[in-house]
């Protein structure tokens, strides 16, 4: 079974590391409705010190991240992701919300047990962002 998982980072690393199934309770990955099968996403959350950040996806795949204030308050900066292990960085447009989230569409598959990370960022530029969230994926 893929699961997506993740680990609380200040700076990259601190903190335990969870499987999805453990944070988000019994996982949605298949639902039968009639003779259709719907497959559904697996989704991880976490906040870390200033970011609340949500990713979807299926398996190595991420589809997207949505991240938000940890108090639901005003982001002025990039919405980032980034995954060190495959080199790969994605920004956002510049972002001045009050409140609510932003999504970042990421639509790519990653190397089993890399790191993705995001957030806000006063750059758009490839940075060990502080107050970053990461997650492991894995399968």
């Amino acid at each position: 079974m893929n699961m997506i998982t993740k680990r609380a980072s200040g700076a990259l690393a601190a903190g335990a590391v969870a499987a999805l199934i453990g944070l988000t309770g019994a996982p949605s990955a298949h639902a039968a409705a009639g003779p259709n099968v719907v497959a559904r996403p697996f989704s991880s959350s976490h906040c870390g010190a200033k970011w609340c950040v949500s990713v979807v996806g299926s398996g190595l795949h991420v589809d997207y991240e949505t991240v938000s204030e940890i108090n639901n308050g005003a982001m002025v900066g990039y919405v980032t992701a980034q995954d060190d292990d495959d080199s790969w960085h994605k920004a956002s447009a510049w972002v001045a919300a009050s409140s609510g989230s932003e999504k970042l569409t990421v639509n790519r598959s990653f190397s089993n047990n890399s790191s993705f990370c995001g957030g806000i960022s006063s750059s758009s530029s490839w940075t060990d962002y502080k107050d970053m969230v990461c997650f492991t994926i894995h399968s």
